[in-house]
């Protein structure tokens, strides 16, 4: 009789040591300039080599342009003078518009405050016990984006946990007709007796017991985070729900595996009065060397598919061995259903540890060898295995919904199933690509949390349609243009440009914008797209170099300053905007120049 196996390599804990220091963060801290070094701009258009003439006598050198469209460069204190002290001196002479210090600039990173935080090389690794730098889930950066939500639960089937942890508890899934009910009695009439916070699947019953390898795992996907305690998992703020029975026999899983199911099912027929909205489940267990696609492991798969069908996606550790599973098999990672993730090891300089490999059967690697989280008595220890990288993808699932675009969410509740494979193919298409995993896994690749959580969140969302419509040829001959780079968002404070070019020189203009389509009508001899009723915002052009008359005008806005600044109260999500410039031409005819148009959508 085959044995499920728990995919670890180790279940010993690493020998005790002191918590870590937390990490440091610099909170409403002054900003930090580069030393000996100053961003000038000229009064007048000046080459480089016209404002190193400007500054000759002084000590200061003209080191490279910056924007010579404004006249920009950078500019080094020659003397040893302090900054203040150059920029006096710089802003005295008629040459000069202003001089300003040279701000560092940083990659914006959310690191919580948990003791342990710093040894979580697999959330965020700056190299530290010999890894190698970035070889990591890039969670920090994930994090900027959002910490999780308490609307999508994580299911971890595994030996039991201990789900009153100081780091887990708060994350604790609860049923709330059974944790106020009466003993003994099915409360809520799901079939389940007194299953407060799970089930087990062993004992039918809802005592789930504590368990070492379980409460590790759920620790990974989600330990609170920013709780001055312990570690974080990849959710900060998730719900868990605990359910043993991983390990025996197929028929405890698939009882197991049926709760889960029975719990989503009811949360979408109550439309969220009962049950638990179910998003993903972790699945690190398995028999060796198995062929899933035998009829003796049918089982496997048909479960997979109708909790696929619902939308739950299941994550599941492969082998711990060097074994190419497209070859030897594996239950469940040998599994052929599309609503199954399979996951093999990675180390902390992003090797593929001694685990499964497979180029159709693996789809993706994550951080699983010493790995710390949570163990029972409120303890934390290193573990390592195939185990210990799902959990990250199980509670990426969990994560991505919580941050997923209302496009997105908008096809999840239409279409669950369907919903699930989109999300299954993001984790997949924003992997790091390592050379561990090449030709080794589905996706080439590990874990990117990041780039997995900046496509889910522009899924459905357009960023620019351009030139739909025609531009006025303005007096010059030129044909102004618009475009829009970015993601339009109404809540994330990414960069979202509109920009214009082939205007007037220096001349005023004006954005207009309409929403919810394109239409067509003639203005001031061109053509208007821009859907009416029209919304504008005045907008400055700048140029090149004389003669003011010339077709270097340019006009630039922050549109997602606009949205997220309640500019429009109408600037919502799933909204499409029509966009084109209109400007002054006074060498024209009609004394209007416009530009074909831009179309996007905003984005949540």
């Amino acid at each position: 009789m085959s044995i499920l196996i728990p995919l670890l390599l180790s279940l010993a804990p690493a020998p005790a040591q002191e918590p870590a220091a937390a990490p440091e963060i610099r909170q409403a801290s002054e900003p930090v300039f580069a030393e000996g070094q100053l961003i000038v701009r000229f009064e007048r258009p000046t080459t480089i080599v016209e404002a190193a003439a400007l500054l000759e006598g002084q000590p200061f050198a003209v080191h490279e342009a910056l924007m010579p469209q404004l006249d920009m460069y950078l500019v080094l204190i020659a003397d040893g003078a302090s900054l203040d002290e150059a920029i006096e001196r710089l802003e005295a002479l008629p040459a000069v518009m202003y001089a300003v210090p040279d701000a560092k600039v940083e990659q914006r990173q959310t690191i919580p405050d948990d003791t342990l935080f710093s040894s979580l090389w697999g959330m965020h690794n700056p190299g530290q016990g010999g890894g190698t730098a970035d070889a990591d889930i890039d969670a920090p950066e994930a994090w900027d984006l959002g910490t999780g939500s308490r609307d999508h639960v994580i299911a971890i089937v595994d030996g039991g946990a201990q789900h009153a942890h100081t780091d887990l508890l708060a994350n604790r899934w609860e049923n709330d007709a059974e944790v106020n009910g009466t003993g003994g009695v099915d409360d809520d009439g799901n079939g389940y007796v007194d299953d407060k916070y799970g089930w087990n699947a062993y004992s039918n019953n809802g005592n789930i017991p504590s368990d070492s390898h379980g409460t590790h795992v759920a620790g990974i996907a989600g330990a609170r985070g920013d709780n001055a305690k312990g570690v974080a998992g990849v959710n900060w703020d998730c719900e868990i729900m605990h359910v043993a029975g991983a390990s025996g026999t197929t028929s405890t899983v698939l009882k197991a595996y049926t709760y889960v199911l029975t719990q989503r099912d009811l949360w979408v027929s109550s439309g969220g009065a009962k049950g638990a909205n179910v998003v993903s489940c972790n699945s690190s267990f398995g028999i060796d060397f198995a062929d899933c696609n035998t009829p003796t492991y049918k089982p496997w798969n048909d479960a997979y598919d109708l909790m696929g069908q619902s939308g739950i996606l299941n994550a599941a550790a492969t082998i711990n061995g060097n074994y190419n599973v497209d070859v030897i098999g594996d239950v469940p990672t040998g599994c052929s259903s599309d609503w199954l993730i399979a996951v093999t090891n990675t180390d902390r300089n992003d090797n593929r540890a001694s685990a499964g490999y497979g180029a159709t059967t693996i789809d993706l690697g994550a951080p699983g060898t010493s790995v710390k989280s949570t163990v029972p008595n409120n303890s934390y220890a290193d573990f390592s295995g195939t185990s210990m990288a799902t959990p990250h993808v199980t509670g990426a699932v969990a994560f991505l919904h919580s941050v997923a675009s209302p496009a997105f969410q908008s096809h999840w509740a239409a279409a669950p199933d369907q919903a699930a494979l989109v999300l299954k193919g993001i984790l997949l298409d924003s992997v790091d690509v390592i050379p561990s995993l090449n030709g080794k896994t589905v996706s080439d690749g590990r874990l990117n949390l990041h780039q997995a959580a900046l496509a889910i969140q522009s899924w459905g969302c357009s960023g620019s349609v351009s030139t739909y419509c025609t531009a006025k040829v303005n007096s010059q001959g030129c044909t102004p243009a618009i475009s829009a780079s970015g993601t339009p968002s109404a809540t994330s404070p990414s960069s979202f440009d509109i920009g214009a070019w082939n205007l007037i020189n220096n001349k005023n203009g004006i954005l207009f914008y309409g929403l919810n389509g394109p239409a067509g009508t003639p203005f001031q001899g061109g053509y208007l797209c821009a859907t009416p009723p029209l919304k504008r915002t005045p907008v400055q052009s700048s140029g090149g170099n004389p003669p003011p008359d010339d077709c270097s005008g340019l006009l630039f806005l922050d549109f997602n300053a606009w949205i997220q600044g309640g500019s429009d109260p109408n600037l919502l999500p799933s909204v499409q905007v029509n966009a084109q410039v209109w400007y002054r031409d006074p060498a024209s005819a009609s004394t209007t120049g416009l530009t074909d148009a831009v179309e996007f959508t905003i984005c949540n």
